[in-house]
């Protein structure tokens, strides 16, 4: 009979062979206008920047069907689902006749079950989960039990609409972490420039970025000149200075100049990559964590078959359907992306965008861990380090000649002199002709004389000497990683301040709690000097680390340590990390970091949010102990259905009843867990308060 009834369920499912009733909706967005064009009143309608962010859809052949339905269509066949358990209860009670309808439409509905099986037997010669699943509703309704089949169908139904919800949500957070970042720029557009969305820019725009601000495209500097801070790009803190035709690269700082950048890459596919990438690394994985799944219902594929044909020839089809109900191997399937997905949303909530939930699971199994130096471990903006002074000079003096000409600029130099100018209660002088030399430096008159401040390379365009005392500075400050900013007046150097890179407050803190996770296997690797690296790692608390490291060197060291068998988690945030950032077991990066690199990392975290690292680790610990919840839950109730069937006689729908609640413990358990896991544990912020 079981036989017979696959039978017709394969002929169900060659009937509707042509027919796929899950299919991809792609998530549209608002179109964004090219305000240059509209401006200018030059475009056709059709010639508009349509620019949606719409996620690629990922291949369908490496996505369970389950994953590629929309919210809407589950909606749908929910609805269905349930007005069909109505319609099975009114033919149990008032009209027989009924019943039969409801059957059909539980077959129906089952029909994508029925062709999965019908491939795994025919094409696949394999047993899996969908011939278990496609046994028990041709027994159930072969054997007229058809409230019973329709019940079921509304249950699987309804869970999966809740974790389709819980993966269209993390969808939007995971955006939004994308989105909500700021989105507009300057360009110069017929001598004028005006203000118009990234994602607008085309390749060949060109974009004006003034000091203080951030390059926000990778391109060339078409003209102008400026001192950019590129320290997540070659690992060291001191400055570049940029001219015509020079590359300059998204998310580096301009620190003082102005520059014109003609872009090389349009912003809307900067945007848009980046957030398609996430969606779709991230759907790929949920599939391979439901595979995971697949595998534990898969091998009880064909053990629940036969126990249940064997069963259903020596009792009778009622104790049957409750050997084939007492499977977990479903159940587990679908709660297990659930929990994931529920974590990815609490991280998303809290800033941190998941792109790949295998991280989660990796973050388990690491053994090392390495962070680059600079931004990551150490602030985007220096500190005031030493104030050196020559001549008649006085530190004070100094300090209050570059507090009165940095007082009305902006950029992280000018912060960092001006903030400890206000700490040593330094006099900071009225100046009324103050002239900006583009890209380095600034000059005005004074009582004192002719004021010049600015880099080595500004004193040099003036002809003033950099040599004995003062040179000797210059290459000390270089040696640990400083930048100096020089006082000149009339014509002769009087003093200098260097500035230091800043550490970040919770770096300490962090490396301690990382150190009791993983001891002594924590690395720092840079490519600044040693000095520097040196230093900043004994601040740190960190014992292990290796300096003047070029990128293929960094990937060299992951290269090594996985050779030994070891896990490495690499944290870095410049073009020089992306290799090693893809070719470590795990790799995390930042906001603000260069775009190689967040396209290489399959976490990103808030900028100066180091601390944030150690949630990571809570999230997997988290996600690790409900995942066991949920299979105890399930693995309990699975025994006493399968031994009370065959043992005690107990009914069948006594079963049912059985099981859903245990799955029903189990999607309360993967839903309600997390937020309570994590709740004591958040950050008392207004960005990470608890949502409920």
């Amino acid at each position: 009979m079981l036989f017979e009834l696959l039978v017709i369920g394969g002929a169900v499912t060659v009937w509707q062979k042509a027919t796929n009733p899950f299919k991809i909706k792609s998530k549209e967005r608002d179109p964004v206008k090219s305000v240059r064009r509209s401006i200018k009143e030059q475009s056709e309608p059709d010639e508009l920047l349509q620019g949606e962010l719409v996620p690629t859809e990922p291949e369908q052949k490496n996505i369970e069907p389950a994953y590629t339905i929309s919210l809407e269509d589950i909606k749908k066949k929910h609805t269905l689902a349930a007005a069909n358990l109505g319609l099975a209860t009114i033919g149990r009670l008032v009209y027989p006749p009924l019943l039969l309808v409801s059957g059909a439409v539980v077959l129906w509905q089952a029909r994508m079950v029925f062709r999965l099986a019908f491939n795994a037997i025919y094409h696949e010669r394999k047993f899996r989960a969908s011939l278990l699943e496609s046994a028990f509703l041709a027994l159930a309704v072969g054997s007229g039990q058809f409230w019973t089949s329709a019940f079921a169908s509304w249950n699987y139904h309804l869970i999966t609409y809740f974790r389709v919800r819980s993966e269209d949500q993390s969808d939007k957070h995971m955006t939004n972490v994308f989105e909500n970042q700021p989105q507009e720029v300057s360009v110069l557009t017929d001598g004028a420039e005006m203000r118009i969305p990234l994602t607008a820019l085309e390749e060949g725009d060109i974009v004006v970025v003034e000091a203080g601000n951030a390059v926000p495209v990778d391109g060339t500097v078409a003209w102008g000149e400026g001192c950019i801070d590129e320290h997540f790009l070659s690992g060291e803190s001191q400055l570049v200075e940029k001219e015509t035709d020079d590359a300059v690269y998204a998310s580096t700082l301009v620190v003082s100049g102005r520059v014109h950048v003609r872009t090389n890459k349009a912003g809307q596919d900067t945007i848009a990559a980046q957030i398609s990438t996430a969606l779709s690394n991230t759907k790929k994985h949920i599939s391979l964590v439901e595979f995971k799944g697949e595998q534990i219902a898969d091998s009880q594929a064909l053990p629940s078959i036969l126990f249940g044909g064997l069963t259903l020839m020596v009792l009778n089809p009622q104790a049957a359907l409750s050997v084939l109900v007492a499977d977990f191997g479903a159940s587990m399937r679908l709660l297990e992306p659930l929990s994931l997905l529920r974590y990815m949303k609490i991280a998303s909530e809290e800033g941190i965008l998941i792109k790949d939930g295998r991280s989660l699971e990796v973050l388990r199994e690491i053994d090392i861990v390495i962070f680059d130096k600079t931004g990551t471990l150490t602030h985007h903006y220096p500190v005031v380090g030493n104030v050196f002074a020559w001549g008649s000079y006085i530190e004070a003096d100094i300090i209050g000649v570059a507090a009165t000409l940095e007082a009305k600029q902006s950029h992280p130099i000018a912060k960092a002199i001006l903030h400890y100018a206000e700490e040593q209660g330094a006099h900071i002088a009225s100046v009324d002709s103050l002239s900006v030399e583009v890209g380095f430096g600034l000059q005005a008159q004074l009582d004192i004389g002719q004021v010049h401040l600015g880099s080595a390379k500004f004193m040099s365009m003036l002809n003033i000497p950099v040599e004995g005392a003062v040179k000797q500075v210059l290459e000390n400050c270089h040696k640990v990683g400083d930048s100096l900013v020089f006082i000149a007046v009339n014509e002769t150097i009087v003093g200098a301040i260097s500035l230091s890179p800043k550490i970040h407050p919770e770096a300490g803190k962090l490396i301690e709690s990382l150190t009791d996770i993983f001891g002594d296997q924590i690395y720092i690797c840079s490519g600044d000097h040693e000095a520097p690296t040196k230093y900043l790692a004994g601040q740190v608390g960190i014992a292990n680390y290796y300096a003047e490291m070029l990128p293929e060197q960094k990937v060299a060291l992951v290269e090594r340590f996985q050779a030994e068998g070891k896990k490495v988690l690499f944290i870095g945030d410049g073009i020089n990390d992306s290799i090693a950032l893809k070719k470590a077991n795990l790799s995390v990066s930042f906001q603000g970091a260069s775009l190689a690199a967040r396209e290489n990392t399959q976490i990103i975290l808030p900028d100066d949010n180091l601390e944030l690292l150690n949630r990571l680790f809570d999230f997997s610990k988290g996600l690790e102990r409900d995942l066991s919840g949920g299979l105890k839950i399930l693995l309990g109730p699975s025994f006493l259905v399968f031994g009370g069937s065959l043992f005690f006689g107990t009914s069948f729908l006594l079963n049912l009843a059985i099981t859903n609640a245990a799955t029903g413990l189990g999607v309360m358990n993967a839903l309600i867990m997390p937020n309570r896991r994590t709740r004591a544990k958040r950050l008392e912020t207004p960005a990470t308060q608890e949502k409920d």
